[in-house]
């Protein structure tokens, strides 16, 4: 098995706080590696691998710097699009974006959980 699933111990999420995106209805459960290990378990299922990887700087600097009020959502959908064309079109910026993400993994404040999972 497969998933993604946003982080709840994201960087985006201490920085953010109720601001940040993954706080939503349609998220009904939000995990940390940690718990995701142990749902999985429980389930029957063992973790193969379990990392956190990415980071939206376009949300967080959105936010951040406007500060919306409670309820007011801010879409940042749009510019984190053009800011990922960019990364990938730049060589400096690709490697920048490994660095980074070698980072969040070692840290775990990935903005997503990236899990690889067998069944026992």
């Amino acid at each position: 098995m497969y998933l993604t699933t946003p982080n709840f111990d994201s960087g985006s999420r201490y920085l953010l706080s109720q601001r940040w995106r993954a706080i939503e209805p349609e998220h009904r459960c939000l995990f940390n590696p940690r718990t995701a290990a142990r749902v999985l378990t429980t389930g029957g299922v063992s973790a193969v691998r379990i990392v956190t990887k990415n980071i939206d700087l376009p949300e967080i600097v959105a936010k951040w710097t406007r500060r919306p009020s409670a309820g007011e959502r801010v879409s940042t959908t749009e510019a984190t699009a053009v800011f990922r064309a960019v990364v990938e079109d730049s060589a400096l910026l690709r490697w920048a974006k490994v660095m980074v993400n070698g980072v969040l993994r070692l840290s775990t404040l990935g903005e997503t959980l990236d899990v690889l999972a067998l069944k026992r």
